[in-house]
């Protein structure tokens, strides 16, 4: 972040990240505004249902959907786990079942996917969040068992969080490319421009395709208003959160 922000301006420095950075500075894990202290440039939009990420459980546990999970903690307080990486989105999330649920879970570390993968399976975790692509193998398997999907709209097969009645408990994780702040508006376009080639990609849409991340880089103007709905809709969820 720091190499990025400090960079001039000309934009031969620019930082690949995701809307989790939104997270990062309303947790207070970073002090640096994405929006202000940075130029934001290209938002991109995942296509698809293998872009979404799900809520998993244990292919074996009791709990088959969002519902079954707020019954489960309210009649065991401090006995449900959460897999994430605290002070991130995946936090976030969290914290939304249980405003949404009111209810108390507990929170323990895993950052990676791997982490989140391994200690659901095993039983260690009682249910995190990873992506549907990276989810349907394990559910294939009997390993992991899908309860609902974090994004707003659910899948053909299963509904969101959002539509099994946790109102407002929705999150969904895009890429997107910063730059140093003061960054010539023209310079922005041009490098959006840029990014927007990918899309008529037909090599780079069918690895994308093929690894299940597809992905397209929007426009300008369409970054801009992904931007700043992305601050607005952080900034009001977080502000509800105890993040020590």
């Amino acid at each position: 972040f720091e190499q990025c922000r400090n960079a001039k301006p000309d934009g031969s420095t620019i930082m690949f990240w995701h809307t989790g950075f939104y997270v990062t500075n309303a947790s207070g894990q970073y002090e640096h505004s994405p929006n202000t202290a940075f130029s934001p440039l290209v938002m991109f939009r995942g296509e698809g249902d293998d872009a979404k990420q799900v809520f998993v459980v244990k292919g074996d546990s009791p709990i088959n959907n969002m519902n079954d999970l707020i019954e489960a903690a309210k009649a065991a307080p401090g006995t449900i786990t959460y897999g994430c990486s605290v002070g991130g989105s995946a936090q976030l999330v969290a914290e939304m079942i249980m405003q949404a649920g009111d209810v108390d879970i507990r929170l323990v570390d895993a950052a990676s996917q791997t982490d989140k993968i391994t200690g659901v399976a095993g039983g260690n975790i009682t249910v995190s969040a990873i992506t549907y692509g990276g989810a349907v193998q394990y559910v294939e398997s009997g390993d992991l068992k899908i309860i609902g999907v974090v994004d707003k709209e659910g899948t053909d097969e299963y509904q969101s969080a959002s539509e099994q009645g946790l109102e407002n408990c929705y999150w969904t994780q895009e890429l997107c490319v910063f730059g140093p702040a003061g960054l010539d508006e023209d310079l922005c376009k041009a490098i959006n421009e840029v990014f927007a080639g990918m899309n008529e990609d037909e090599t780079l849409i069918n690895t994308l395709t093929t690894s299940k991340m597809l992905k397209k880089a929007l426009d300008y103007d369409a970054s801009m208003s992904a931007f700043a709905d992305y601050e607005k809709t952080v900034g009001e969820a977080a502000s509800k959160v105890d993040w020590n």
